[in-house]
């Protein structure tokens, strides 16, 4: 049985601590994502993902990541048993007139061909499914687009299975290495700005987003190793809501003007000085006539 002093315990966790210094070198390397706290942002994500699969946009790249995107849904529709529109015609096909919408009807992404009569609806969710949104979605594109040859996709973290068998399963998994392999096919022919932007991009993703990211690895690797020492950390990390109540209280403690009342960590109960002479009625009760009131307030 280990009995070791608390403080060992602590030493032992920050001297020479591989794991702990590798994730430190990741969080301290500069990304524009994480910087910009959007890492968990779904609305920025879903920017970022029409941004890129628009063939007309800033980045240069015109059709190339829309066209390896609807490639892989063909290969998982295909596999599936929905044949159209197939790799082959996918591969033939010209984007240029490609429309990339973004929360039409609510809908994440929408990919709009008029010249291929196809449509891809592209549904990104964070949180679980709710409220047969996604039946929702599918009903309104067959409503407004009965000819158009229609993928239609569910986006998760984790590749969760949608609850409409008609929607393709997708995860994070499935996009970075479209990203990567952009990234190796087209890096001599980007600007560095954008090369840099989409590397940021998908380091962000393998980082923090996918399952078994590099992050979660390595935390899990820690934990597992550290147990005792991390427990120890947390049972006595700084209690944000205590820090706020102690702030207050001081603050109301210096007001001349108010009375401290009982308080706790999660509420404080305090009184303007001129509202001292109100009779009190129960417990904690005040109580005032309404004509009384109005003579204070105004």
């Amino acid at each position: 049985m280990n009995n070791k002093p608390e403080k060992e315990i602590l030493g032992e966790f920050i001297h020479e601590n591989a794991e702990l210094e590798q994730l430190e070198e990741i969080v301290d390397e500069f990304n524009i994502f994480n910087a910009l706290n959007i890492v968990n942002n779904e609305v920025r994500h879903s920017n970022f993902l029409s941004w890129l699969m628009s063939p007309n946009e800033s980045h240069g790249l015109g059709d190339y990541f829309l066209t390896s995107f609807l490639k892989k849904m063909s290969s998982k529709a295909s596999s599936l048993g929905i044949e159209e529109p197939s790799v082959f015609d996918i591969d033939s096909w010209n984007f240029d007139d490609a429309d990339i919408l973004r929360e039409w009807k609510n809908i994440d992404i929408l990919i709009k061909c008029d010249n291929q009569k196809f449509i891809c609806v592209v549904n990104k969710i964070y949180s679980k499914e709710h409220s047969e949104q996604l039946q929702r979605y599918k009903d309104i594109i067959k409503k407004e687009y009965p000819d158009y040859k229609k993928f239609f996709v569910y986006l998760t973290i984790e590749g969760d299975i949608p609850s409409d068998s008609e929607y393709l399963p997708l995860s994070y998994n499935d996009i970075v290495p479209l990203i990567e392999h952009l990234i190796k096919s087209k890096k001599n022919k980007l600007s560095s700005e954008i090369l840099s932007f989409i590397s940021h991009y998908k380091d962000m993703l393998r980082r923090y987003v996918m399952k078994d990211s590099e992050i979660q690895e390595i935390c899990r690797k820690i934990y597992k190793r550290h147990k005792k020492a991390l427990d120890l950390i947390f049972e006595y990390k700084p209690d944000k809501l205590l820090e706020i109540h102690d702030c207050l209280v001081e603050i109301i403690q210096k007001d001349p003007n108010l009375i401290l009342d009982d308080s706790s960590k999660s509420y404080i109960r305090f009184i303007p000085k001129n509202l001292d002479f109100i009779p009190k009625k129960g417990n904690g009760c005040i109580l005032l006539p309404y004509k009384e009131f109005l003579k204070i307030v105004v």
